[in-house]
C-alpha cells in the first residue's frame, strides 16, 4: 500500500520555497514516519507551486509587454532620484565581494554597480530587460531567472540589490526571495531593498501589474523572520508621489 500524506508540519509549506531548484527543495525531510507496508513521501503543495508559477508568468507577460514603454521612462539612470543614487553608492561601498541585482530590469543600476568597481552581475524574469541589458551594457553580465531561486552557491554573495522588484510579491509569499537571499548572501553580506511604502501592508494598482506597499516595520519583521538583522531605513514623502522607503539588512550570522 502507498500512501501520499501532505507534510503539514513542513515548515516551508505554503510559501514559495516549495518551487526551489536545488536550494530549499533539498531537505525533503517531512518527520512522519511510514509503516512497515507503507511509502510515506513528503509532498510540497503542488496548488502552491502551480499558483506561483502561474503567477511569475504572468508578471513576466505583463512587462514584456510594455517593456518598451518602461525602459523609456525608467530604463537609465537619468531617471534615478539623487538621493537613490547617494544610497546604494553608499550602500556599496561597504559591499565585499559580488553583488547581484535581483530584479535589475534593463540593467542601469547593474550596470551601475560596476562601474563603482564591484563584480556585479543582474537577473531578471523579462526576456527583454535582459536582451536590453546585455546589449547596452556588454561588459555586464545579465541572466534570465527567478529571485525565488538565484544562480549563487550558499554564502557566496556580497550584496543583494533588490530594488523595487519585490512589489508584486504577495505579502504570504515574500519570505521565498528573502530567504533565498540570506541563502545566496556572505555572513557578513547585505542586502538593499526599494519598495513602495504605507502605514500598513496593503495591495495597489500598479501600472503593469499588482503590487504591494510595505510599512517599514512590517517589512523589517519579515527581514528578521528570514535571519536579517536590519541595520537601517529611509523613508521619503514627496507630494503627488507614493511614498518611498528602502531598508539595509545584513545576514545574521546564525541564520
Amino acid at each position: 500500500m502507498s500512501v501520499l500524506l501532505m507534510c503539514l508540519n513542513n515548515p516551508w509549506e505554503g510559501t514559495t520555497l516549495s518551487t526551489y531548484s536545488g536550494h530549499a527543495a533539498r531537505d525533503t525531510s517531512c518527520g512522519l514516519i511510514a509503516g512497515d507496508e507503507s511509502e510515506v513521501r513528503c509532498v510540497r503543495a503542488q496548488v502552491t507551486i502551480s499558483k506561483l508559477d502561474h503567477m511569475v508568468d504572468k508578471l513576466s507577460d505583463a512587462y514584456s509587454r510594455r517593456a518598451a514603454e518602461y525602459i523609456e521612462l525608467f530604463g537609465s539612470m537619468s531617471a534615478v532620484h539623487p538621493s537613490d543614487r547617494q544610497l546604494v553608492t553608499t550602500w556599496a561601498s561597504g559591499i565585499k565581494g559580488s553583488v547581484i541585482d535581483a530584479g535589475c530590469g534593463p540593467g542601469q543600476w547593474t550596470n551601475f554597480l560596476a562601474e563603482l568597481g564591484l563584480p556585479a552581475r543582474g537577473t531578471d524574469l523579462v526576456p527583454e530587460f535582459i536582451e536590453r541589458g546585455r546589449a547596452t551594457y556588454p561588459e555586464v553580465q545579465f541572466t534570465i531567472g527567478s529571485l525565488d531561486a538565484l544562480d549563487a552557491v550558499d554564502g557566496s554573495v556580497g550584496g543583494i540589490l533588490a530594488w523595487y522588484s519585490l512589489i508584486h510579491h504577495e505579502p504570504s509569499a515574500i519570505a521565498g526571495p528573502l530567504l533565498e537571499f540570506n541563502r545566496a548572501l556572505k555572513s557578513d553580506g547585505t542586502l538593499l531593498i526599494g519598495f513602495f511604502e504605507g502605514p500598513v501592508v496593503e495591495e495597489f494598482a500598479h501600472a503593469v501589474a499588482p503590487a504591494y506597499r510595505w510599512s517599514v516595520d512590517d517589512l523589517s519583521g519579515e527581514l528578521t523572520a528570514a535571519g536579517f538583522d536590519v541595520v537601517e531605513s529611509h523613508v521619503r514623502k514627496t507630494s503627488g508621489q507614493r511614498s518611498q522607503a528602502a531598508i539595509i539588512a545584513r545576514r545574521g550570522v546564525a541564520a
